[in-house]
């Protein structure tokens, strides 16, 4: 059904697998070449049809002629969260590539929110990537797929959500919280569906696994192909771990959700770029040659987004890898946290996913925010920092948190949000959320500003 559904909305997908299981093997030297010239073509439209970049461009004098080896992107500028955030998004758009296909999201890990507007090729290039790196485990378009991840607060989310999920072959296990309960509940589910493969959250899939200890024999008859985990770092003695309560090849993905899918773990385990779809590169490298992460997304021309930097700190390698891909690697990437549950009184553990959810569904009321940070700053307290876009909408965020966001905490927590104008970052990325951990000092990271409203230099508190 997929190859008609893709064929129905237009979308070349088939097309461009066919392609991408071919420059996979291409030599290194040949895939550079192809990043460069959608490099320079991606430029050239950038100049001419995005007032941003028409701008910066014009001001430095640069233009795709410049651009001769992928050494010289290091001529262009570096494009932010807070650039995206801070100014109108008409400013990235190219007015003639039409409306946009489709509406990625982030859920504010750094505490930006940022959307990206992607057009129909870019999609259609994403998902064709994808389903190449998951051949590489046997997986095949359609397979099944037990996808663990957050659930959507509002109904018509999840209503679209279950939408999604029919047409493209997969059962979502939504549970934000994870207690020995959901669990069961949550394997039951996944023994009835029969998936082929598991893919979600890194932290999610972990606390399955750990609820699966020693693993139980109904677990053999499903022999997944592979779990596949995603949007937390996982590190090596987790992915032995899960590799032996499952008893499949466990896959690290690293994406972003400004462009999707950026590499994917081989059969061998090394870690490959997408470098036909996105350029990555590193700056300010330390002596172990880790930089920090830039990707330009070389497919999308709607609202194109090059040098983008993400925060995340990470190492490219030159190495070759026994599975003949002539594909770059991406061998560490560090900055990513695992640590994303909120830890209740009676030990149970809810996945901090409900704040950004919730201010996606605030966004969708027309309510915008700028920056948020949630800390747990101990046991019975959360602290939930906003920075708003209008100080007006205040009130209804207050009433949004106790009427959706409270009930899903225990009555004996207390939810207190405070409003900021604005929450400093430090250099390397963090983590919208802040863990309880008993005796770590909580508040190094990241300095929070005053809320300007009302009076001047006054906090605004709102008890949860």
């Amino acid at each position: 059904m997929l190859p008609f559904f893709f064929r129905l909305r237009k979308l070349k997908v088939c097309e461009y697998l066919g392609y991408l299981q071919k420059t996979q093997y291409l030599p290194a030297e040949e895939i550079v070449e192809l990043q460069l010239a959608k490099l320079r073509e991606l430029i050239r439209h950038a100049l001419q049809t995005v007032p941003y970049y028409r701008e910066v461009f014009t001001s430095r004098k640069i233009s795709a002629e410049d651009i001769r080896t992928l050494d010289d992107v290091k001529l262009l500028p570096i494009l932010t969260k807070e650039q995206i955030v801070s100014m109108p998004r008409s400013t990235f758009l190219s007015p003639g590539e039409g409306p946009a296909f489709a509406i990625r999201k982030t859920s504010g890990t750094t505490g930006q929110p940022v959307e990206v507007l992607v057009d129909r090729e870019a999609y259609a290039w994403s998902v064709a990537a994808r389903y190449r790196c998951e051949q590489w485990h046997s997986i095949k378009i359609g397979d099944r797929q037990a996808r663990l991840w957050g659930r959507p607060h509002d109904r018509r989310s999840r209503w679209r959500q279950s939408i999604r999920d029919l047409s493209l072959g997969r059962k979502t296990i939504s549970s934000n919280t994870i207690d020995s309960a959901s669990l069961r509940r949550e394997v039951r589910r996944i023994l009835s569906y029969k998936p082929d493969y598991i893919y979600g959250y890194t932290s999610m899939i972990l606390a399955l696994a750990e609820h699966l200890t020693p693993p139980p024999k109904s677990l053999n008859t499903l022999k997944l192909k592979a779990v596949i985990c995603t949007a937390e770092q996982l590190y090596p003695f987790q992915k032995r771990f899960l590799k032996e309560v499952f008893a499949c090849p466990v896959v690290d993905e690293y994406g972003c959700s400004e462009t999707d899918i950026l590499a994917f773990d081989c059969e061998y385990g090394r870690r490959h770029i997408i470098a036909e779809n996105v350029l990555l590169e590193t700056i300010n490298r330390q002596d172990s040659g880790i930089g920090e992460i830039l990707v330009t997304d070389l497919n999308n021309r709607l609202m194109p987004l090059i040098r983008y930097k993400l925060g995340d700190l990470g190492f490219i390698s030159t190495d070759t890898c026994p599975c003949g891909r002539g594909l770059p690697i991406l061998s560490s990437i560090e900055g990513r946290s695992t640590d994303q549950y909120i830890l209740t009184p009676d030990g149970r553990k809810i996945h901090s996913v409900i704040f950004p959810h919730l201010l996606d569904e605030l966004a969708g009321q027309g309510i915008s925010t700028k920056q948020f940070r949630v800390v747990q700053k101990e046991l019975h307290t959360i602290m939930f920092y906003i920075v708003p876009q209008n100080c007006e909408d205040c009130p209804r965020i207050d009433s949004l948190i106790s009427m959706k966001l409270a009930r899903q905490l225990p009555k004996e927590m207390r939810l207190e949000t405070v409003y900021v104008d604005h929450i400093d970052s430090p250099s390397e990325k963090f983590s919208y959320f802040e863990p309880y951990h008993e005796g770590r000092e909580l508040w190094g990271r990241a300095p929070l500003g005053r809320f300007q409203g009302g009076r001047e230099g006054d906090v605004a508190h709102s008890g949860g």
